[in-house]
């Protein structure tokens, strides 16, 4: 009992909080899983799918017939801070050397991913990645299947707040490639037209002294040439 009191104390007794809504996919209606959103290029239902089967975690599946990109994501509200994302991974028939599957984040047109290595073995493959954030950001966690044939699984999904990372952890500070990328961008965009300045007289000026100059040159040349 004392034990019990000292966990309930300190808190070590309890889990980290999933910051995503419904990660563990148990909640949902039909074939749509609670606060998941299934987006592709080319908007086929069949793409997607989702199963809760019983004693098991729920699963996201992507299932792909053609070389295209299609994707589960969920956007969260991020305070500043370190983060902890986690997950699990498995494919069917996704050749590696053609195709991809990725749990990450996705920010600055970028998804920072799972250290997660897709290979032809059906096993579930899991991976933690960190990042940090130094302002409050929306930013969507996705599960993608990448310019491949074949199926991919996810489960098990899971973002809490955290310490500073191991260091020896996979670890990415968003704040840092995000100014640097708006930087980049804010160099590269074309500015807008923008009216000359300077003195409304200096064009006739100019005008004027290039007249001078040919009259004056025209006219040496003239006393020049014999009678």
């Amino acid at each position: 009992m004392l034990l019990l009191v000292f966990l309930l104390c300190t808190g070590a007794g309890t889990a980290d909080k999933n910051l995503l809504h419904n990660g563990d996919l148990r909640e949902g209606t039909l074939d749509s899983p609670a606060r998941w959103r299934a987006e592709s290029l080319r908007h086929d239902s069949k793409t997607f799918s989702w199963s809760r089967a019983p004693g098991a975690p729920g699963e996201l599946q992507i299932i792909s017939g053609r070389d295209v990109m299609a994707r589960w994501s969920q956007t969260v509200n991020l305070a500043p801070g370190w983060y902890r994302l986690s997950g699990q991974l498995r494919t069917e028939n996704i050749d590696p050397e053609r195709g991809n599957a990725q749990i990450g984040v996705y920010a600055g047109g970028v998804i920072w991913s799972l250290p997660i290595k897709v290979t032809r073995s059906p096993d579930w493959n899991s991976g933690v990645l960190y990042f940090k954030i130094g302002t409050p950001r929306e930013l969507p966690i996705v599960c993608v299947l990448v310019a491949s044939r074949g199926t991919a699984h996810f489960r098990s999904i899971l973002l809490t707040t955290t310490s500073a990372p191991p260091r020896e952890a996979d670890q990415v500070d968003l704040e840092a490639k995000l100014a640097r990328f708006e930087q980049f961008t804010r160099r590269t965009i074309p500015q807008h037209f923008q009216q000359p300045t300077g003195s409304r007289w200096t064009v006739p000026a100019t005008i004027l002294m290039l007249l001078a100059i040919t009259l004056s040159g025209w006219f040496g040349f003239k006393r020049g040439q014999p009678d």
